[in-house]
């Protein structure tokens, strides 16, 4: 039986925490898991049509205008924001799942939808400006906008489960970490760096052959049945962490 603690964690403490959760809750949320698996494909598809101009461009035929402006590009656009929406709301509902299981555990799968369901514009509108800021710090300035990324990296808990706002949740979320900036960074790091190095680097594979394939393939697995909930259940343990220690200052 998992139960979040009643006092502060450190760091490796955390990991190990997260980690029993995610073994606590693996199987009664593997399901949730299957469709992040939609990502990998829709690289693969991109990938095949040429179109994954991001990652590996070394293996892509360099685009042009026409590109863009064709049918089939912007077909290809359109689904791909179409998985990002769907993704965006299967994450959120594992959150809530995973934080249901555990905080009231009698919840029924349905209302876990519903309040998912509930708070997905919130969350949607709070995600665009969070992705956007780190955007524009990121390109031009690495560190800045990894430091300003850290520090609005609970917004989504604060929206699904403290009935913030979208501005209110990226205001809170800094509050809440500054102070335990570091304390945050290598709490989730290791998953952190795994699931984006696995996220970067398995599209890079699918010019590779077969055995390129497979190996995307198998990493893609991994990813979606391991470090994504354990980096979500890092996020919940974390999130309870850093409203203890709020509540000790």
């Amino acid at each position: 039986m998992f139960k979040f603690t009643a006092e502060p964690l450190g760091a490796w403490r955390i990991m190990g925490s997260s980690l029993s959760l995610y073994k606590h809750i693996f199987s009664r949320t593997w399901y949730l898991f299957i469709l992040f698996l939609i990502r990998p494909i829709n690289y693969f598809v991109g990938w095949t049509l040429d179109y994954n101009f991001a990652f590996c461009s070394f293996h892509t035929t360099p685009p042009t205008i026409a590109t863009f402006s064709s049918k089939p590009f912007l077909i290809y656009f359109a689904v791909s924001l179409a998985v990002s929406l769907i993704l965006l709301y299967t994450k959120c509902l594992a959150l809530v799942r995973i934080n249901d299981l555990i905080t009231k555990p009698k919840t029924s799968l349905a209302t876990s939808v519903k309040t998912t369901a509930s708070k997905y514009f919130p969350v949607l509108g709070n995600q665009i400006v969070v992705y956007f800021i780190i955007s524009v710090l990121v390109m031009p300035l690495l560190l800045p906008g990894i430091f300003i990324g850290i520090l609005m990296l609970l917004s989504l808990p604060l929206i699904l489960f403290s009935k913030n706002k979208p501005m209110e949740a990226i205001k809170n979320s800094c509050g809440l970490v500054w102070g335990n900036w570091l304390h945050t960074c290598w709490s989730v790091i290791l998953p952190l760096l795994a699931f984006l190095f696995i996220g970067t680097y398995s599209p890079c594979l699918l010019g590779y052959g077969v055995h390129g394939k497979i190996l995307a393939a198998i990493l893609a697995l991994i990813s979606s049945f391991f470090l994504i909930p354990w980096f979500w259940a890092t996020i919940l343990v974390l999130f309870n962490d850093l409203k203890l220690r709020a509540k000790t200052k």
